[in-house]
């Protein structure tokens, strides 16, 4: 997923505490853009409707809390799936969720307390902050198929193992929203699509 032109410039925002830890400032991850490319990282991929394919992935997935930010800043994870929250600051942080499907989940987690887990089992894109430090954003995509992807920091992306057949593939993504295109997979065949946000 790539700019067409010019696109928003990084923005600063403040730190109000914890400064040894956490600094004077962050970036903002809401635009994350690679000059070179003009790719927005951090783009949701996905196909909708998928009826049949691959399992998911059997593998741990986790949000770490480190230097007063999340990594990553989205994250996916299957549908009740427990995950890891680590806490690498030894500072206190707690863990807000805010979702429609999900109750939310607000749980403090002091410096002793390194790692929790957590589980959310309704598909949704769930937002993730920390009321102690109001500057710390994240996603969490509660995904109902394999078929999800970020884009890494040039922007691109891949599924892969799809069965063949006629898609909508979304591209979603905080700042910009979501744009939809319809992709064909051959059997035994690749498809490639390429998304272009044009600045207003």
């Amino acid at each position: 997923m790539r700019f067409t032109d010019g696109y928003p410039p990084a923005e600063t925002v403040p730190v109000t505490r914890d400064f040894k830890v956490c600094g004077d400032e962050k970036v903002s991850e809401e635009f994350v853009v690679d000059p070179a490319t003009k790719g927005l990282e951090n783009v949701v991929v996905s196909l909708a409707d998928v009826k049949r394919g691959k399992p998911f992935a059997e593998e741990e997935v986790s949000l770490t809390q480190k230097a007063c930010a999340y990594t990553p800043h989205v994250l996916l994870v299957p549908a009740g799936q427990p995950f890891k929250i680590l806490n690498e600051d030894g500072l206190l942080h707690n863990f807000h969720t805010y979702g429609k499907a999900n109750p939310p989940i607000n749980r403090a987690q002091p410096k002793h307390r390194t790692e929790m887990t957590v589980q959310l089992d309704h598909p949704e894109t769930v937002l993730v902050g920390c009321d102690i430090h109001n500057w710390m954003s994240a996603q969490i995509v509660v995904e109902d198929s394999p078929y999800y992807a970020v884009t890494d920091e040039t922007g691109a992306f891949e599924l892969d193992d799809v069965p063949p057949g006629d898609y909508d593939i979304i591209a979603s993504h905080e700042g910009v929203g979501e744009m939809r295109k319809k992709v064909s997979v051959a059997p035994g065949g690749t498809a490639e699509v390429a998304f272009r946000i044009t600045p207003r």
